[in-house]
């Protein structure tokens, strides 16, 4: 018998015994790429409020509306 798993919507890196390994690596990644933008774009100004939503387990925001132009 196959076993299946219900696809989740997220890509979390999970905790514990359960942790990725690639997820300081991940996180690295993700950190110097934000520095590189946002220091490429120092003008750079929130269009909006930013919205964190209510899930306290994955902190983040869901968007951040930046202005064109």
């Amino acid at each position: 018998m196959p076993v299946f798993r219900k696809k989740l919507p997220h890509i979390g890196f999970a905790f514990g015994m359960h942790s990725c390994l690639g997820m300081n690596l991940a996180k690295l990644e993700a950190q110097i790429f934000l520095e590189e933008l946002i220091g490429a774009l120092p003008d750079w100004q929130v269009a909006e409020p930013v919205d964190y939503g209510s899930n306290f387990a994955v902190r983040g925001p869901s968007a951040v509306p930046l202005p064109l132009g």
